[in-house]
């Protein structure tokens, strides 16, 4: 047998634990630790000016060889810019 049925026996006969995305924690306890978010926002040409639920400005451009104003940075770094503060 492969390895996937291997890992489905495991789990039958309970030899695997439990993962859960809130860290196993009760459901009410969990639900007070979740976070939603929203951004809304409007474009000019190629900027656009967001507003998220939690009073945060954010600001996007492209550089002028691309027919932006570069006046903010590109969606991409605030991309990667996320993925560093994670």
């Amino acid at each position: 047998s492969g390895w996937m049925e291997e890992i489905e026996k495991m789990e039958m006969r309970g030899d695997l634990p439990k993962v859960t995305h809130d860290g196993g924690a009760e459901q009410d306890e969990a639900l007070k630790h979740r976070k939603t978010y929203s951004v809304t926002g409007t474009g000019r040409g190629s900027a656009v000016e967001m507003t998220t639920n939690t009073g945060h400005e954010l600001f996007t451009d492209v550089p002028k060889k691309m027919g932006g104003t570069d006046t903010a940075p590109q969606p991409v770094e605030h991309l990667l810019a996320a993925l560093i503060g994670c």
